[in-house]
């Protein structure tokens, strides 16, 4: 918890610095993650070869496990498990993004990133990695802006790998032969 707060404290202290830092991170933790979502599924749109229906069912599936991950799972957890944000518990940490009161973990915007990626990387390798960087500087920018701590992101990050990976898995069985013009085994 000691190592969690220093990380915290250290991030958020490097918001001060300059104007410049703070509205980076404002802009990466906020602003970023809806264009993330839109630009990396018309890559992946663009670059993929197949037809129209095939790539309508990876775009609702990464949507899906997207929305099961933020919508379903993070908020199960947190009927069970309440942590105050670190704006709220901590009066010295700066709230630089408008962020509801309440509980932070696991982070919503992580489990929904993360669940998209996870899906992404499976139909095009390259946005994928790409994306998962990009996420994860989302999910380091809301540290720094004071509305989660470490432990929520990656507590969002697990939630969204194994929606993600579930939600791919689940697809595959359902969708195998279908495209192909086989029949399942």
């Amino acid at each position: 918890m000691l190592t969690e707060y220093v990380t915290l404290h250290l991030l958020n202290n490097i918001a001060v610095l300059s104007v410049s830092v703070r509205n980076g991170i404002v802009f990466v933790g906020q602003t970023l993650p809806p264009y993330l979502v839109a630009a990396s599924m018309l890559l992946v749109f663009i670059l993929r070869s197949e037809s129209a229906r095939e790539k309508l069912v990876w775009m609702i599936e990464a949507l899906g496990a997207a929305i099961i991950a933020r919508f379903g799972i993070a908020e199960l957890i947190r009927l069970f498990y309440y942590r105050a944000r670190p704006f709220e518990a901590h009066h010295e940490i700066m709230q630089l993004i408008v962020a509801r009161s309440g509980n932070g973990f696991p982070s919503g915007h992580m489990a929904f990133l993360f669940a998209f990626a996870v899906v992404m990387w499976h139909y095009h390798r390259r946005t994928g990695w790409c994306l998962i960087a990009a996420v994860a500087l989302v999910g380091v920018s809301r540290i720094a802006a004071g509305v989660h701590y470490p432990s929520d992101i990656i507590g969002g990050v697990v939630v969204g790998m194994v929606v993600g990976y579930t939600m791919r898995r689940l697809t595959s069985k359902l969708t195998s032969g279908r495209f192909s013009g086989t029949l399942p085994q």
